[in-house]
């Protein structure tokens, strides 16, 4: 499991879409997390937002199979998908662990299920309690600025300040103004 989760990919194109892209994703979304945790302490379980960010991916290595440069996805990656995936290991996991409090099963399961945000962007639900809604804010914000980065990477493919159109932004970038370099 380790050494598959440290190479694999996060995504074929979108975001963190490169070997270790996975490890670097999971580990910014944890950062995230624990800044979000840091700000709501009143209502949001650290310890459980922060296990939410450390497995919301780990399906993925289920999902996708990698030799070089290559991504693919797999047999189980394309009848199940991550999320499925992810979330029948925790259960798995969880079976062996004797009298695991079933409440906190519960909700690290709809963390995982709904970390996507929406039906239309692949969770079966929306996240209904706060720490699954911050979990999503967390995995969303690390793969659009991700994203975001890439697309200002590869300017150098046009010309001046000002990046080719991304089709997933619906929009070319500005890089004209000061960074943090």
């Amino acid at each position: 499991f380790y050494q598959k989760f440290i190479q694999a990919p996060a995504a074929k194109v979108i975001h963190h879409a490169y070997l270790n892209g996975l490890l670097e994703h999971t580990l910014e979304t944890f950062n995230i997390a624990a800044t979000i945790a840091d700000q709501y302490p009143q209502d949001i379980n650290r310890n459980l937002l922060l296990t939410g960010a450390l497995l919301h991916d780990c399906g993925k290595i289920f999902e996708y199979c990698w030799q070089g440069l290559s991504f693919s996805l797999t047999d189980e990656g394309r009848l199940f998908g991550h999320i499925v995936l992810t979330a029948q290991l925790v259960e798995n996991k969880i079976a062996c662990i004797h009298q695991f409090p079933p409440a906190l099963k519960q909700e690290l399961i709809h963390m995982i299920l709904a970390h996507h945000g929406t039906e239309e962007w692949g969770s079966p639900q929306p996240p209904k309690t706060i720490n699954a809604f911050a979990l999503h804010l967390a995995d969303y914000l690390s793969s659009e600025l991700n994203h975001f980065q890439g697309v200002l990477d590869r300017r150098h493919e046009s010309k001046g300040d000002w990046t080719a159109m991304d089709r997933k932004l619906g929009r070319s970038l500005y890089s004209g103004f000061l960074t943090a370099k």
